[in-house]
């Protein structure tokens, strides 16, 4: 996740939009290293959601990953955390994140 530090700051999942022709999976790599400097192992994906914002629709998809090379560094943002799935109760999320951690918090884990 990445965000600022402090009280009632709302953090966020990496993220960013589809090029053309691009697969999820592939912009989800693409701006992970982009945004954080890492590369991807997918291992489970959430069906998509739409969420409305006061200036249109968005389509939302997200997946439980793990780092399989590099190290997460801010770009773009004053703090990156990798934090345990239960820990994520701990945070505060804008409520479309908030869905996500709904998710990952029931999703299967080994």
């Amino acid at each position: 996740m990445r965000g600022s530090p402090g009280p009632n700051v709302a953090w966020e999942f990496p993220g960013g939009r589809n090029r053309p022709e691009e697969s999820p999976e592939a912009a989800l790599r693409r701006v992970c290293l982009a945004q954080l400097g890492v590369d991807l192992d997918i291992s489970i994906g959430q069906p998509p959601f739409d969420y409305e914002y006061a200036d249109g629709l968005v389509r939302f998809r997200y997946y439980m990953c793990q780092i399989s090379h590099g190290d997460a560094q801010p770009v773009g943002c004053a703090e990156v955390r990798a934090v345990h799935v239960r820990q994520l109760r701990d945070y505060i999320f804008e409520d479309a994140a908030a869905k996500v951690v709904e998710w990952l918090l029931a999703a299967p884990r080994d």
